[in-house]
């Protein structure tokens, strides 16, 4: 399952509840396609996913290039240590968020 929580402006928060493999990844790049417009700023909380496969790793990685290729940002919040790690090792850190992302899309 994938929450979507819309906030002011064009922030959008992204809670997947799920193991990110293949189907769910599906799910991601739709709900993506759905909502992508210009300037749209997403976060992707992954603090209820329990494990993310090589499919899911690129659903991400194809979530930030989507939403950037429009003019908007995609950023990631609570990675497990070993996400982060992946991310880092295939040179999508710049997914990961900074200090200054919460999980509120209000505060964002």
């Amino acid at each position: 399952m994938i929450e979507i929580e819309h906030g002011h402006g064009s922030t959008v928060l992204c809670r997947p509840s799920c193991s990110l493999d293949f189907p769910s990844s599906l799910t991601l790049r739709h709900v993506i396609a759905d909502i992508l417009r210009p300037g749209l700023k997403i976060v992707i909380d992954l603090r209820h996913v329990r494990a993310v496969d090589s499919v899911g790793v690129s659903a991400l990685i194809g979530t930030g290039r989507r939403v950037r290729s429009v003019g908007g940002t995609a950023y990631i919040i609570n990675a497990n240590p070993r996400l982060r790690c992946l991310l880092r090792s295939v040179g999508a850190e710049q997914l990961l968020a900074e200090a200054s992302v919460t999980s509120s899309p209000d505060a964002a």
